[in-house]
């Protein structure tokens, strides 16, 4: 199963780690690579 452009929402889970919320600008890095 391949994820596709819809299923984006699923990268909010990248915004806590460990119990913590982590930057927008982490979290932005990230999202930028895993929509390239």
């Amino acid at each position: 199963m391949l994820l596709g452009s819809d299923d984006i929402y699923l990268l909010e889970s990248y915004l806590i780690s460990n119990g913590n919320y982590q930057s927008l600008a982490a979290w932005k890095i990230k999202a930028d690579k895993c929509l390239s």
